[in-house]
């Protein structure tokens, strides 16, 4: 625009003209955005390092927020973002130093910031609901980060219908990498392996491990085991063995349903030791395996028996009268019908039979054995020792050979010997040079006084 000034001048008129322009702007002065525009240039994001969370607490070093919503830990689960263990509100714009209680019981290892929404009640954090997860270009706002805090190792582990050939363990804490591995009863305690998975630090909620149904038994075991071998290949028997807690390993009972069919496998075999080993016992029902010598062609006099639990049963441990064996011999399935834990037969405790009205039993050759003079060998089976008692003569070198698959030790109650663990393939020998009686144990499975796994070495003049 431009502006014409008139002048009057002594003698006549005088028309100055003079132009006026407006100012250009200033390219450094730029008009503060409203607040509105200030939101919408806010790229929402999470800024956090790893910490020590002993306290119970994490802190997120800044949030920002183009909206109000929530900063949401988040345990890792699967390899990513897991179940919530607590959040904090954070406000429109830029928030440091945002404090988060968490739940240490189920914290991992490694967390989760995450930043949700608050659209559903303002102020009420709704997830699963309407308070869910920020993205940013498809991606969600989310940064893991590593968390270090006391732990106890533990299991916990509920009752179960197992019929699809998968456990599901409701809690493992670990304070290492390791695996939850499912074991069956054998002798009132763990037996085999049928099943395990890799936990992570921390806390490893619903995790489900996948089993063998054809070697599972009505009680099984979760046990917490180190993955201390090749990282990430269970090893066991090998590396990767239990985990203690004061001295005790971690290590839960549990009951599982499932399909099973009475059945008894039994392979020919000698008893010089008065011990006779059934392969596999299948049963619907606690109750029995019974040895019976053979009497007109079929099953006789009952000449031993052992315990057997619900669901599958292998390498059971029968000792049997060898005065009163026969060459071929039956291992029959029995009930126990009458007071409980009390073998009765004759009696209540009845033979099993199946669909077809069938006894369940098998028959077996008796074959015939000797061991060197001087020399005295126990297989370590299962969660026994074969020979639970033996008598040998005054120099005698007994041999413990391993031919299991769990770890185990043959440990004098005494201090005399230990053999350490034992694995695949091993053996370990101890000469008795003293007139006496030497209970021993495996550290895993007994313990002292003929706790468990345990057995005696009894020693004469000859």
């Amino acid at each position: 625009m431009r502006l014409y000034k008139l002048s009057l001048v002594a003698g006549g008129f005088a028309v100055v003209l003079a132009a006026c322009a407006t100012p250009a702007p200033d390219p450094t002065s730029v008009p503060a955005p409203t607040e509105e525009e200030a939101v919408e240039e806010m790229v929402p994001s999470v800024t956090v390092s790893d910490q020590d969370a002993s306290a119970g607490t994490v802190t997120i070093e800044k949030v920002v927020a183009d909206q109000p919503g929530w900063i949401v830990i988040h345990i890792t689960k699967g390899g990513g973002p897991g179940p919530v263990i607590g959040q904090s509100a954070v406000s429109v714009g830029e928030n440091a130093n945002v404090e988060v209680a968490i739940d240490l019981d189920q914290a991992t290892q490694q967390l989760f910031a995450m930043l949700h929404l608050d659209v559903g009640a303002v102020g009420e954090y709704e997830f699963p609901g309407d308070d869910v997860p920020v993205f940013v270009d498809d991606v969600i706002v989310n940064v893991p980060f590593n968390a270090t805090f006391p732990i106890t190792d533990s299991v916990s582990v509920s009752d179960q219908d197992a019929s699809e050939g998968v456990v599901s363990i409701d809690q493992v804490v670990a304070s290492q990498p390791g695996w939850l591995v499912i074991h069956v009863t054998r002798g009132g305690g763990p037996g085999p392996v049928i099943g395990n998975s890799a936990v992570i630090v921390g806390s490893n909620p619903d995790l489900a491990v996948e089993i063998d149904l054809s070697q599972a038994t009505g009680q099984l075991f979760a046990m917490l085991h180190l993955d201390v071998g090749t990282e990430g290949v269970y090893e066991f028997p090998g590396d990767d063995v239990p985990v203690f807690v004061d001295d005790v390993i971690v290590n839960v009972p549990f009951q599982a349903a499932f399909p099973i069919e009475d059945a008894v496998t039994a392979s020919d075999q000698a008893a010089a030791d008065g011990t006779v080993t059934v392969d596999l016992v299948s049963a619907q029902e606690s109750g029995w395996i019974v040895i019976h010598a053979e009497a007109d062609g079929g099953p006789g006099p009952v000449i031993g028996f052992a315990a057997i639990e619900v669901g599958n049963n292998a390498n059971v441990a029968v000792e049997i009268d060898l005065d009163g064996a026969t060459e071929t011999l039956y291992a029959m399935l029995h009930l126990d019908l009458g007071a409980a834990g009390a073998y009765e037969f004759p009696g209540e405790d009845a033979p099993v039979f199946d669909a077809g009205g069938n006894v369940v039993l098998a028959p077996f050759a008796l074959l015939e054995s000797q061991a060197a003079a001087g020399e005295q060998d126990v297989k370590v089976v299962d969660i026994n020792f074969e020979m639970k008692v033996i008598t040998v003569p005054v120099g005698t070198t007994v041999t413990w050979v391993y031919d299991a698959s769990l770890p185990h030790t043959a440990t004098s109650d005494t201090n005399l010997f230990d053999s350490g663990t034992l694995g695949d393939g091993d053996q370990f020998s101890y000469t008795f040079d003293e007139v006496g009686t030497f209970p021993y144990f495996c550290r895993f499975h007994g313990g002292a006084g003929g706790s468990g796994m345990s057995g005696i070495v009894n020693v004469t003049e000859g």
